[in-house]
């Protein structure tokens, strides 16, 4: 039966009052008790028509049922200032209003200001109060859940800054403590790759595992996460499945860059490491052996051979690897010593029968990406095979201060062990070592023109010929590269009058004299020297000059054949001779001096500087060395290079490797520019001219680099190489050469108080990246390299 309507605002009194007609209730949980207060809304008055009946009857709740604040209601247009909302109960619900107390004893159901109560009987009967409430309700939850996400990102950066600045202060242990809490709260791969490297900061390798595979595991189709994992599968020495890492890593890639450019260098290091041995065994033994076999039907390159037979039909497993440890660290060598693997109550494994040592150099490779170093092992090189009763040897033929890894394995009758933990070791460094090598005598410093010294000598000595020159040998003999040292030094002081680099001019021969005390104008004189005048000393200048005069030159030639023929008797004579034809100069000309014209000079300086009665060639060049340039010229002899230091760091090489493919591409491109006729020769290497075109042309000269500096790191790098028999020509420079000539442009452009405190392998890569290897290889698409031939280069006045 349908309900009446409902009466309008203007009916009888007698008419509202009237007990409303309601539906039965469907059946509930719970009986409710009604309330006087409250009543159906299919009562509730409307302002021009009645309200349809619901669909369902609406019950009041009871008086436990808690209740919403009223400020929640006017989402429902429900005004009263008493009103609530009562809990549901299942699809129903009820409005409750107390009465008004100020309404003369009667209480209406809703304000009279209640426009919204159309709402009940709008023209929408669809829209009902349940899903008003349902709506209220889900708005209510999703405030609720904003601002618990709000409250955790606010933690989790909270604990995030509190890391990063655990990080920068190297409080490891504090940094994972901080990030414990923020995975915590919102757990991503992004914080879980930060706890591994900061784990591995810590030394908890483990740890720093487990987390780069909770990092893959999480998100799997990040790189960064697969090239992590592999960074600490890799430290653990656990090659197979670090390459596989690298390989997905490789698959991904990265947004805007292929798939080799970052990884296939990390990858190599993988391959290096991935070295089998097989080992001497039994012939009937020997298809066992393991490889590294390169088959297209194999998934991957780091598939393993698998072992064709079942270790079990032998009686026994393959035994553990030795405990092995490195003693005594020397300058070129160490001392490793092993012993077995130890057995326990439940071992089933043979005993070992021999054991194998490997040595590998630690090197780093420069992960661009992260801008950050991966440390890795070149070849492994086998130093020690022997049977199980030999526990010891002796590692030789290592570098000084070089960083190394040794590791160790055992085998039986079935098979070869896993490899040990590499144990890493740095060997000292001791420059004394360096000072104690004998470095062998030029050739061309006994066939210098001093036949006018050797006659008075053989006069003094009552000898011949060859007494004179084993005495020139023995007193050459100990000071070769003290000689070397201090020539170096002359010729990069001011470079006045230098016209090209490893050359003395006249006026760096005078200061030189003058300096050690053997001038009469010299401020502080040698002791027991007779001082030159200037005029003197220029005479001698131009008499250590002559080889190159007109008419010169024959007599020369003639007196250097017959000089050969004395040293070959000299060599057979003197007892540890050692000769060198490695000094292959040019003529200085009459305006310098090259290294073994200035060893001339100091020969004839030696013989009237102390021109002491009895004494021959060798009593006088040890006066001149031991009282005047060894005691005015120990910043020559002794000076230490600050920048080899920086540059033989591990880390600035890293870097170099990673740009010396470019680097090969700028030097050959430049060093071909010369067209010159005697320049073709030289293709694979650069001369100065070369050198500073490039430069010139790359717009890399200004305050800092001038065209004298350029000459003096020129002159350096070529000394030093030189010195240390790395290089035979000093007026070129080899790959090798010109990358440090370019690290220590790099030094002088952007000196220390420009880096703001940042290392120099910083300085370095930036460098490289942004300025140099940009520019250059600019200039080298373009054609500039090739058009050098039309210009004529005056070195010294540019770029000073």
């Amino acid at each position: 039966m349908p309900l009446p309507d409902a009466p309008s605002r203007a009916g009888t009194a007698q008419q509202r009052s009237r007990p409303p007609v309601t539906r039965a209730p469907p059946p509930v949980a719970h009986e409710r008790t009604s309330s006087t207060h409250e009543r159906p809304l299919s009562t509730l008055p409307s302002q021009k028509h009645a309200a349809p009946a619901p669909s369902r009857a609406l019950f009041p709740g009871s008086a436990s049922t808690p209740q919403l604040p009223a400020r929640k209601l006017p989402s429902l247009g429900v005004t009263h200032p008493g009103a609530s909302i009562s809990k549901f109960a299942k699809a129903n619900c009820i409005i409750t209003c107390p009465p008004h107390r100020n309404d003369g004893g009667k209480h209406a159901m809703f304000s009279s200001e209640l426009p919204a109560l159309a709402a009940v009987s709008s023209p929408e009967p669809s829209v009902t109060v349940n899903s008003r409430l349902a709506r209220m309700r889900n708005k209510m939850l999703m405030e609720t859940r904003h601002e618990a996400l709000a409250e955790l990102r606010a933690s989790k950066s909270t604990s995030k800054a509190a890391a990063n600045t655990a990080w920068e202060e190297q409080r490891y242990g504090d940094c994972v403590r901080h990030l414990n809490e923020a995975i915590a709260l919102v757990p991503c791969d992004v914080l879980l790759r930060y706890r591994s490297n900061a784990n591995l900061r810590r030394g908890e390798f483990n740890s720093a595992l487990d987390d780069a595979g909770k990092a893959v595991e999480l998100n799997s189709l990040g790189p960064k996460n697969f090239i992590c994992q592999a960074h600490m599968l890799q430290r653990q020495s656990k090659l197979q499945e670090a390459g596989a890492a690298y390989l997905s890593a490789m698959n991904l890639g990265q947004h805007g860059q292929g798939e080799e450019t970052d990884y296939s260098g990390l990858l190599d290091t993988v391959r290096r490491e991935r070295s089998y041995f097989n080992a001497v065994r039994p012939s009937h033994l020997k298809v066992l052996g393991f490889g590294l076999v390169r088959s297209p039907s194999r998934s991957s390159i780091f598939d393993p051979n698998k072992i064709v037979r079942d270790p079990d039909e032998f009686g026994g497993n393959i035994p553990p690897s030795p405990i092995g440890q490195v003693e005594d660290v020397q300058f070129s060598s160490c001392a490793v010593t092993w012993s077995p693997p130890k057995r326990t109550d439940d071992s089933d494994w043979g005993e070992p029968s021999w054991y194998i040592v490997q040595v590998s150099r630690v090197t780093l490779q420069w992960i661009p990406h992260d801008r950050s170093f991966l440390e890795g092992f070149e070849k492994w090189e086998t130093v020690h095979e022997g049977p199980e009763d030999v526990l010891a040897a002796t590692v030789k033929g290592l570098l000084g201060d070089t960083a190394y890894a040794v590791r160790f394995r055992s085998t039986n009758e079935n098979g070869l062990s896993e490899w040990s933990e590499p144990i890493r070791f740095h060997t000292t460094t001791d420059d004394s070592k360096e000072e104690q090598v004998p470095v062998p005598v030029p050739r061309k410093w006994l066939q210098l023109d001093l036949h006018d010294i050797a006659r008075q000598h053989m006069e003094i000595k009552q000898c011949d010929i060859s007494g004179f020159y084993a005495d020139l040998y023995e007193a050459f003999a100990p000071m070769v590269r003290t000689i070397r040292r201090v020539f170096l030094g002359v010729s990069l002081q001011s470079m006045v009058g230098a016209t090209q680099v490893g050359e003395v001019s006249k006026q760096q021969f005078f200061r030189f004299v003058k300096d050690i005390g053997l001038v009469d104008t010299s401020p502080k004189r040698a002791v027991g020297a007779k001082p030159l005048s200037p005029a003197e000393v220029d005479f001698l200048f131009l008499r250590a000059n002559m080889t190159n005069l007109q008419g010169r030159q024959s007599i020369l030639n003639a007196q250097q054949a017959s000089t050969k023929t004395l040293l070959k008797n000299l060599e057979h004579s003197l007892e540890n001779a050692r000769l060198d034809d490695d000094e292959d100069e040019d003529d200085g000309g009459i305006a310098s001096m090259v290294l073994h014209e200035f060893v001339a000079a100091l020969v004839r300086l030696a013989w009237a500087t102390f021109s002491i009665p009895g004494f021959g060639v060798s009593e006088r060049l040890h006066l001149l060395f031991n009282k005047a340039i060894m005691p005015r010229c120990s910043s020559m002899i002794h000076s230490t290079d600050a920048f080899v230091e920086v540059w033989r760091t591990p880390r600035v090489q890293a870097i170099t490797r990673y740009y010396k493919e470019d680097l090969s591409k700028i030097f050959y491109a430049f060093a071909a520019s010369d067209q010159a006729l005697n320049a073709r020769l030289t293709r694979e290497s650069m001369s100065l001219p070369e050198l500073f075109y490039m430069l010139k042309m790359g717009d890399m000269f200004d305050d800092n680099l001038t065209s004298a500096q350029l000459m003096a790191i020129f002159t350096r790098v070529n000394a030093t190489s030189a010195e240390n028999g790395e290089d035979e020509d000093a007026q070129e420079l080899s790959l090798d050469e010109f990358c440090e000539v370019i690290a220590r442009i790099c030094n002088q452009k952007i000196p220390l108080s420009n880096r703001g405190g940042e290392p120099f392998e910083n300085t370095w890569q930036s460098f490289l990246q942004v300025v140099f290897v940009p520019k250059l290889k600019r200039l080298v698409r373009k054609g500039v390299a090739k058009n050098m031939t039309s210009r004529t280069l005056s070195i010294r006045g540019s770029g000073s």
